[in-house]
């Protein structure tokens, strides 16, 4: 593994310090990306990684200002030409629709690609994600799109592709579903879409054979790829941390990416991992699973409501040999580690 990459993995696992006198230099009020728990924090770049970084006063890495910036630890220069993806201008303006709310409620920008939040909170109560702090709330298609224009026309030339997520939706809701997709991927064909969301069909969770069908509407209509992540192996903790989505199955996750990797293709479907909550042979299982039927795994660390960095060292080794054991059976299998886009790795391993 290379030092470069390992240092990602190591400012994953325990952040960065950065001074205030620093971040003048900036020039930019605000420098720090406020979305997820997952996607919030310096968004940075140095040689080809992309890596989000929370800020933690007692880490032993530091981001100054010299000319240009860099990454020191014990007064050495690590990394001397770090470069910034600011947060989108609608996002540290506040701008805001002319129903009063929030641009970023339904939006957000993270490198080259645009993700839409259809729904703001979540039908599923997972233990380590933030989504569901918010009330279930389904946004009018109008809107969404409102916001979106706001976000592609700043983007412009920059933005390449588009993701499709947020909070998981009612079954009452899955028509609502399908229209939005239906209606970003087919009025904006210049980009590509993906979709993030659990197996289901066009009224079920569980039935195959609507799994089958809805998998092929959404190739139809022209959906680019698919990230439907099965998230945790272990039986145990899938029911104590994704209790509805453990309802769904684990061999339903698996029937659904296989359908869709016949259907797309290896390299358009993925499915996400969260390293760090169950034990490590369990996330191996998991990643080995995935690779046998043709799905990438997006290696994706755990990264808690409430952070800490007590047990940073723990979590690294973790991290370091999850990653090291997952390449080997890609290479194994031949099917990559995810996600394929570059720009998009900066919060996953």
């Amino acid at each position: 593994m290379r030092d470069s990459y390992k240092l990602k993995l190591e400012l994953l696992s325990e952040g960065i310090d950065i001074d205030d006198r620093d971040t003048k230099a900036l020039n930019n009020n605000d420098f720090l990306h406020n979305d997820y728990i997952t996607t919030s924090g310096i968004e940075m770049n140095y040689e080809d990684i992309y890596v989000t970084v929370t800020i933690n006063k007692s880490s032993k890495y530091h981001l100054i200002y010299d000319n240009s910036w860099k990454i020191i630890r014990d007064s050495e220069v690590i990394i001397d030409n770090v470069k910034f993806l600011f947060p989108p201008m609608y996002a540290s303006k506040k701008e805001k629709l002319a129903n009063g709310n929030l641009v970023t409620e339904y939006v957000n920008t993270h490198g080259d690609r645009i993700r839409i939040q259809p729904i703001g909170g979540c039908a599923n109560s997972c233990r380590f994600c933030s989504c569901n702090d918010k009330s279930y709330i389904k946004y009018d298609i109008n809107t969404l799109d409102k916001a979106f224009k706001i976000a592609k026309e700043e983007g412009k030339e920059n933005i390449r592709h588009v993701l499709i997520s947020g909070g998981t939706p009612k079954q009452q809701d899955y028509d609502y579903m399908t229209q939005v997709y239906t209606y970003f991927i087919k009025t904006y064909k210049e980009l590509e879409f993906d979709i993030m969301m659990a197996p289901r069909g066009f009224k079920s969770s569980k039935d195959l054979n609507d799994y089958k069908y809805y998998i092929e509407y959404l190739e139809q209509i022209g959906v680019y790829g698919l990230s439907i992540n099965i998230e945790l192996y272990n039986d145990e903790f899938r029911k104590k941390y994704i209790p509805q989505k453990n309802e769904i199955g684990l061999q339903n996750y698996i029937a659904f990416l296989e359908n869709a990797v016949n259907k797309l293709g290896t390299k358009r479907v993925r499915s996400c991992i969260i390293v760090g909550l169950e034990p490590i042979e369990d996330t191996i299982k998991g990643v080995e699973l995935l690779c046998q039927i043709g799905c990438i795994p997006v290696l994706s660390p755990y990264v808690p409501k409430v952070r800490s960095y007590q047990n940073s060292k723990v979590y690294l080794d973790t991290m370091l040999k999850v990653r090291e054991q997952a390449q080997k059976i890609s290479n194994k299998y031949n099917v990559p580690l995810g996600p394929l886009c570059k720009q998009c790795s900066y919060n996953t391993i």
